[in-house]
């Protein structure tokens, strides 16, 4: 793994640690970041596609018992970012739109399935 890699890891363990810290009630996240739905769903796409490229250029380069691992990686890594802004919204926002870290994780999903299986320059 690169720094770069061990960084970005580094950095998703740390969302994911505070996320369920916040959900655990340690924490009291609600509220510090008025974040909009718009920028919201844009942050998932925009790393989804991303890490959709990446995974697509790591397939070719890992051996076939790692690669297990880095979609882990490439997958939950970035969502923990999302779900941490997510977490942090105003809590009536996130009482009227419940359903908006799973159409967020949908999102991500597509944006990442699509570099991640259809061939194209990110491949290559």
């Amino acid at each position: 793994m690169s720094r770069l890699g061990a960084a970005l890891a580094g950095l998703f363990l740390a969302c994911w640690v505070v996320v369920l810290l916040g959900e655990f009630g340690v924490v009291d996240l609600a509220g510090h970041l008025p974040l909009g739905l718009y920028p919201l769903y844009s942050l998932a796409v925009s790393l989804g596609w991303g890490a959709g490229i990446a995974y697509a250029r790591l397939r070719r380069k890992v051996e076939p018992s790692r690669r297990f691992f880095w979609f882990l990686l490439c997958v939950l890594g970035p969502l923990g970012l999302v779900f941490l802004l997510r977490v942090m919204a105003p809590a009536a926002e996130q009482e009227a739109a419940p359903l908006v870290p799973l159409l967020a994780f949908g999102v991500f999903s597509v944006f990442f399935l699509l570099p991640a299986i259809l061939p194209g320059p990110w491949s290559r």
